[in-house]
C-alpha cells in the first residue's frame, strides 16, 4: 500500500489560503457593524450558530492532513443547498461566496500536496547517522528502530560508550544474535552490558554485506576504538608519544633552518651570476637582469613558505600518529596527500591527449610564423618583392601576421586547455573580456592609428618631420605612439591618433635622398628692387655654412602686400640633424647682407615710414667669420 505523505509546505499553504480568504469576510463584518452603530439600525435577530466553515452547526467536520470532509450530512437536503450555498443574497451571500472560495482553494492546495511525491518522508528515511568514537567511525545507522531515528540512536550509543568504566573498556566485545520484531539482529556486549545493536536496516545495499559480516566488522572497529580509549589512561604510552613528537619538532626546526639558509644562498648565487653575465641578458635591447632578480625574491619566498607549510603538515601527521587516539587523523592526513597526488596524476594522464594537441597546434603556429618571417626578411633585404608589401612597412606587416597566426592558434587551443570547461575558467574569461572591453577603446584607437601611419608611408624612422608645432627626427614608430627628438635633444612622445589627426610635414620624404629642404620667409619694402633682394638672399645662402651649393638656392615672391613684398628663400643643406644650426647661420647671413646693402627688412612691419631706413650701421658689428672666432675664444673682438 502506497503511503500518502503531505509536506509541511502544503499544510502551511492550506492554512495561509484559508486565512486570506477569511480576511474580506472579517472586514465586511467590521464595516457592517460600524454602519449599524452610525445609523442606529434595528438590531437583527441572532443568527444561527455557525462553525466558521459555512456549514450548519449540526455538521461534523474531521480534518485529515489539512483537508476537511463533511460527515453526517448528505446532499439530499435541498433546503440546505438553497439557503446555505446557491441562493444566498446580500451580505450573507457574499460571506458564503468568500467561504466557498476559501474551501475550494484549500482543497485544491491540499490535493496538490497529496499529488506531490513524499520527498519529506523519503528524505527522513534516507537520513543516516555515524557513530564516531575516539576519532574512529564505528558504525553507520540508517534505520529507525522503535520510533528512534538514526541520529537519536547514534547519540544513545555514544552516551553508552562514554559511560563505560575502565574495567569495562578492557573487556572483549562479544556479538550476541537475537530477534527483533521477527527479524534477526546482533547486539554487541561488553560482559552483560549492551553498547550497540546491529540491525538489518542499517546494511548499506551498495556494500553487499550480510548481517553477520557487518556485525563482525563493527565488532573489530569498536574493539579498536576501546583499545585507543584505554591507551589514554596509560601514562607510559603518553610520554613516549610526547618524546617522539619532540624529536619530530627538533627535526622540523632543523629542516626549516636549512631551507631558509638555502634560500639566502640561492639568492646570493643568482645575484653573483647575473652580475658576471649581465651582457648576455639583453632581450630587445633591454637588460632584464634587475627585473628577473626583483621577481626572483618573492618567488623564492613563496616557494619557501609552501615547502615550510608542507614540513609542518608532515610533522603534524607524525605527532598524531604517536597516539592511538589520534592515529585516524594521521591516516586521514596521509590519505589526503595520497588522494591529491593520485587525482593530480589521473588528471595529468587524462590531459595527455589534450597536451599533445596543444603542442601540435603550437608547433604548427611556430612553423608558420618562421616561414612568414623568412619571407618578410627577403622582402626587407630586397631579394624579392611582394605586391603591397614595401621595405619600410615589412616590420609592421610581420608583427600583424604573427599576431593573427597566434590568435588563430590560441582560439584553436582553447578547448584543449585543461580546465577550460570549468566554471572558474569561464568566469575568468568573461571578467578579462569585460575589462578589455572597458579599457581597450583608447588603446585600440591608438593601435589602428599606428597601423594607418605605417601603411600610409607618411614618415619613417630617420625622417625630419613637423607634426603640428613639433619638429624633430623620428626615432621610433611604436604601436601606440611616435617618438621624436628635437634639435635640443629632447625626446617627444606623440600619441598615434594625435599624429594622424594633425598635419605631418616630412622634410625628408620629398627628396628621398636624406637631405633637408627649408624655406626662410621675410618681407622687404617696395622701395628695394626685387632683383637686389634676390641677389642679397642668394648671396647670404651661399655664405651660410652647411647650405648646399647644388642645387642652387632660389627665391620666390609669395605675396604683394600693402606695404611690403613677401619673399621666400628655398635652400637645401647636407645634414638634416643640424637643421636648427643651419637656419640660425642662414638668418645671420641674411641680416649681414641686408645691413651691408642698407636694405630695410620689414618684419615685423610698422604702420608709418620712418625718417631713415632701419638698418644697423657697420661700425658696432663685425663680420660673421670674426664673430665665430670670438665665440670659439680665438683672437680679440673687434668693435669692443
Amino acid at each position: 500500500m502506497n503511503e500518502i505523505s503531505l509536506s509541511p509546505a502544503s499544510v502551511g499553504c492550506c492554512v495561509l489560503v484559508k486565512a486570506i480568504c477569511l480576511l474580506p469576510k472579517m472586514g465586511w463584518q467590521l464595516l457592517a457593524g460600524k454602519k449599524r452603530s452610525v445609523k442606529n439600525a434595528r438590531p437583527r435577530t441572532r443568527p444561527r450558530r455557525d462553525t466558521g466553515s459555512g456549514l450548519p452547526a449540526g455538521d461534523r467536520v474531521k480534518t485529515v492532513h489539512g483537508a476537511e470532509w463533511m460527515q453526517g450530512r448528505t446532499m439530499q437536503d435541498s433546503k440546505f443547498i438553497r439557503t446555505g450555498w446557491l441562493r444566498t443574497s446580500g451580505a450573507s451571500g457574499r460571506h458564503a461566496g468568500w467561504s466557498l472560495l476559501g474551501w475550494v482553494l484549500v482543497v485544491f492546495v491540499g490535493l496538490m500536496g497529496l499529488s506531490t511525491p513524499g520527498t519529506w518522508a523519503k528524505d527522513a528515511q534516507l537520513t543516516t547517522a555515524d557513530l564516531v568514537y575516539m576519532n574512529r567511525l564505528v558504525y553507520t545507522m540508517r534505520a529507525t528502530i522503535g520510533g528512534a531515528p538514526p541520529a537519536q540512536r547514534a547519540d544513545r550509543a555514544l552516551g553508552r560508550l562514554q559511560a563505560l568504566e575502565g574495567w569495562q573498556r578492557a573487556l572483549l566485545v562479544d556479538p550476541v544474535p537475537f530477534t527483533w520484531n521477527g527479524e534477526p539482529a546482533v547486539t554487541l556486549r561488553l560482559g552483560d552490558y549492551s553498547v550497540l545493536t546491529v540491525f538489518p536496516g542499517d546494511i548499506d545495499p551498495d556494500t553487499g554485506l550480510t548481517l553477520q559480516e557487518l556485525a563482525e566488522r563493527t565488532r573489530m572497529l569498536l574493539q579498536d576504538a576501546l583499545r585507543a580509549r584505554l591507551a589514554l589512561d596509560e601514562t607510559r604510552l603518553f610520554w613516549i608519544g610526547i618524546g617522539w613528537s619532540a624529536l619530530g619538532l627538533a627535526a622540523l626546526l632543523l629542516a626549516i633552518w636549512v631551507t631558509l639558509r638555502g634560500r639566502r644562498l640561492l639568492i646570493a648565487r643568482m645575484q653573483a651570476m647575473v652580475a658576471n653575465q649581465a651582457s648576455t641578458h639583453r632581450i630587445f635591447g633591454i637588460d632584464w637582469s634587475d627585473y628577473a632578480l626583483s621577481a626572483l625574491v618573492p618567488l623564492t619566498m613563496a616557494l619557501t613558505l609552501c615547502f615550510v607549510g608542507g614540513l609542518i603538515y608532515v610533522w603534524l601527521g607524525w605527532v598524531f600518529n604517536q597516539f592511538l587516539a589520534t592515529q585516524p587523523l594521521a591516516a586521514d592526513m596521509g590519505q589526503f596527500i595520497l588522494d591529491v597526488v593520485r587525482d593530480g596524476l589521473q588528471s595529468f594522464w587524462k590531459a595527455v591527449p589534450s597536451l599533445v594537441i596543444l603542442v601540435l597546434i603550437a608547433s604548427v603556429a611556430r612553423g608558420v610564423t618562421w616561414m612568414l618571417s623568412s619571407v618578410f626578411d627577403g622582402v626587407e633585404r630586397g631579394r624579392f618583392s611582394i605586391p603591397g608589401v614595401h621595405a619600410d612597412t615589412v616590420g609592421a606587416t610581420r608583427r600583424l601576421a604573427t599576431a593573427m597566426v597566434w590568435t588563430v592558434a590560441f582560439a584553436s587551443m582553447y578547448p584543449y586547455i585543461p580546465g577550460s570547461q570549468s566554471e572558474v575558467f569561464r568566469v575568468l574569461s568573461v571578467l578579462i573580456g569585460f575589462v578589455l572591453t572597458l579599457g581597450s577603446a583608447g588603446v585600440a584607437a591608438q593601435v589602428m592609428s599606428g597601423v594607418v601611419l605605417v601603411y600610409s608611408r607618411a614618415l619613417r624612422v630617420g625622417d625630419f618631420v613637423r607634426v603640428g608645432a613639433v619638429e624633430g627626427f623620428v626615432i621610433e614608430m611604436g604601436t601606440l605612439s611616435l617618438k621624436m627628438v628635437n634639435h635640443r635633444g629632447d625626446v617627444l612622445t606623440l600619441p598615434n591618433n594625435a599624429v594622424l589627426s594633425g598635419h605631418v610635414h616630412n622634410f625628408s620624404k620629398r627628396l628621398g635622398t636624406g637631405v633637408c629642404e627649408v624655406g626662410v620667409t621675410l618681407t622687404i619694402g617696395y622701395d628695394a628692387p626685387w632683383r637686389q633682394v634676390y641677389a642679397l638672399l642668394q648671396g647670404a645662402a651661399q655664405a651660410a655654412p652647411g647650405v648646399r651649393a647644388h642645387p642652387k638656392p632660389f627665391v620666390l615672391q609669395r605675396k604683394l602686400n600693402d606695404f611690403y613684398v613677401e619673399y621666400e628663400l628655398i635652400v637645401q643643406f647636407e645634414d638634416p640633424r643640424r637643421r636648427a644650426q643651419v637656419l640660425s647661420s642662414l638668418h645671420e647671413a641674411i641680416q649681414d647682407a641686408f645691413n651691408a646693402a642698407g636694405v630695410q627688412i620689414m618684419s615685423p612691419h610698422f604702420q608709418m615710414q620712418p625718417a631713415q631706413p632701419v638698418t644697423v650701421p657697420t661700425g658696432p658689428w663685425f663680420p660673421r667669420e670674426e664673430r665665430a672666432r670670438a665665440r670659439a675664444g680665438i683672437g680679440d673682438t673687434p668693435g669692443s
